[in-house]
C-alpha cells in the first residue's frame, strides 16, 4: 500500500490532514438521483479511510502526529464519527493528535480528551465564530492550543470585529 510506504519515509513528519467532512454536496457529476444515499456512502468512505490511516499510524507512524479534520456545519456529528474511528482502532488512543481548525463544543473536547491524552487543538479565525466553540476553547490548557495564521481572504468580515490582515 502506497500510504504505508510513505509513512516509512523519514521525510514524512506528520500524517494528515484526514477526517470526516459532512459539509460537501453529493460528489456525483450532474444530477444525482439519490443525493442522501450518495452522501451516506461518501461518509462511509471517509470513515473507512480515516480508520485505515489510524491503523497505519499505529503500526508504522513512528510517533508522528495525526492531523484530523472534522467539519459538519455545527452538528458535532463529524467529530463523533471521527472519535468512533479512534475507538475502533487498537492503540489509536496513544497517538499524538492535532484536531485542525476546531469548531465544536465543550462536550466534544471532553470526549476527545478522555480518549486521546495527546490531543492538541488547532485554532483559526473560523474557530472563533461560534460562541460554543469559544467557550470550549476557554477551558483548554493553552499549551494544548495550536494557533494557525490564516490567509487574509479568510479574515472575519463581521460587524464589530476588526481585521488584522496586512493591508486592511
Amino acid at each position: 500500500m502506497a500510504f504505508l510506504q510513505q509513512l516509512r519515509d523519514p521525510a514524512c513528519t506528520a500524517i494528515g490532514e484526514v477526517g470526516i467532512d459532512l459539509t460537501s454536496n453529493c460528489s456525483c457529476a450532474g444530477q444525482c438521483p439519490k443525493p442522501a444515499e450518495c452522501r451516506q456512502q461518501v461518509t462511509r468512505d471517509q470513515v473507512t479511510t480515516l480508520t485505515t490511516v489510524l491503523q497505519g499510524a499505529v503500526v508504522e507512524g513512528g510517533g508522528r502526529p495525526v492531523i484530523i479534520h472534522c467539519k459538519d456545519g455545527g452538528s458535532g456529528r463529524a467529530a463523533q464519527e471521527a472519535l468512533g474511528c479512534f475507538r475502533r482502532v487498537p492503540g489509536a488512543s496513544t497517538l499524538a493528535v492535532h484536531w485542525h481548525c476546531f469548531t465544536g463544543s465543550v462536550e466534544d473536547i471532553e470526549a476527545w480528551r478522555q480518549l486521546l491524552p495527546n490531543l492538541h487543538i488547532g485554532v483559526t479565525v473560523l474557530s472563533l465564530r461560534a460562541p460554543s466553540t469559544r467557550l470550549a476553547l476557554g477551558g483548554i490548557d493553552p499549551s494544548r492550543l495550536l494557533l494557525k495564521r490564516m490567509p487574509p481572504t479568510w479574515c472575519l468580515r463581521e460587524p464589530g470585529l476588526e481585521s488584522t490582515a496586512p493591508g486592511s
